[in-house]
Formats: C-alpha cells, structure tokens, sequence
C-alpha cells in the first residue's frame, strides 16, 4: 500500500483571529472554523479509508498518536 499523509489545516481568518484574541473557548473556535470549511484531520482519514487508499485500522493507528 502507498503511504498517505492525513491533514487538518485551520487557516486562521479574521474572524478566527479574533475569536482567538477575545479569549473564546477552543470549542467556539472550532465551530467557528467548521462554519467556515475547516475539517478535522478524521475527516481526511475516513475520507482516505472510504476512497480505499488506507484502512481503517491504520486510521485508528494514526489517530491515537494526536
């Protein structure tokens, strides 16, 4: 089997930024993020898993090194 990298990448706009610099909790961030086409680095592995270019034990593997 090939090797793949699973990503998550926040880009960090202004509203993000100031959500951050207003003291708001990592789960109004997060939300805020997702709103905005944020995905979390499981949606990248299971999207991965489903496309057949890794399995989802190796998936597990991965995820529970974060």
């Amino acid at each position: 089997m090939i090797d793949f990298g699973i990503f998550e990448i926040l880009n960090i706009t202004d509203e993000i930024k100031n959500e951050i610099m207003n003291g708001k909790s990592s789960i109004e961030i997060r939300k805020e993020a997702v709103k905005q086409g944020y995905k979390p680095l499981i949606v990248d592995g299971i999207r991965k898993v489903i496309e057949g270019n890794t399995t989802i034990e190796e998936l597990n593997k991965k995820l529970l090194f974060i």
